[in-house]
């Protein structure tokens, strides 16, 4: 993201490393806020609550597609939302999510596996972005590939609240 503020909106190096962490500083409210929801009126349904913050991060991705160029004040606002909307259900859902999942003994081995997953998903970002991206195009396949992995975890969340209400569980 730094490179991108830099390029992006003229931002100086120190700047842009400053706006990036809007991401991840956002997203350590977003923890609390999900896992207070959970605690408070989901209960052990991880996947309501989880699947309102995936609506919000659809929500924010949307946005920062269509406004995000406006200026880079609303472009580094938006990117916190994502981070607010995407980190609590990945705590929540490698979390307690998994605990939930794994039997007392393979609790654990869910966390561990839950979280090698999302690694996965790091590793392979930077491989997609480094191809999709040319610089002077514009981020718009960027944004597009943030924009449907957060359709395609909101649908996921979908199913699981389905089934829950099915009483099929996780």
């Amino acid at each position: 993201m730094p490179y991108f503020l830099t390029t992006g909106y003229g931002f100086s190096p120190s700047q842009a490393a400053l706006a990036s962490t809007a991401f991840d500083l956002a997203g350590l409210p977003g923890v609390l806020v999900t896992g207070w929801l959970s605690d408070r009126y989901f209960g052990r349904r991880r996947g309501g609550v989880s699947l309102i913050m995936m609506l919000g991060a659809v929500a924010s991705t949307g946005l920062l597609i269509g406004l995000g160029g406006a200026s880079a004040t609303l472009f580094v606002v938006l990117l916190a939302a994502i981070g607010f909307f995407l980190y609590g259900p990945d705590s929540l859902l490698t979390g307690a999510g998994a605990i939930d999942i794994g039997s007392r003994r393979m609790a654990t081995f869910a966390a561990a596996f839950m979280s090698g997953i999302g690694s996965l998903g790091a590793v392979v970002q930077e491989f997609a972005i480094s191809r999709q991206y040319k610089p002077g195009e514009g981020l718009g396949v960027v944004f597009a590939m943030l924009f449907c992995s957060a359709v395609l975890a909101a649908a996921f969340c979908a199913v699981l609240v389905w089934r829950n209400r099915r009483g099929k569980g996780i």
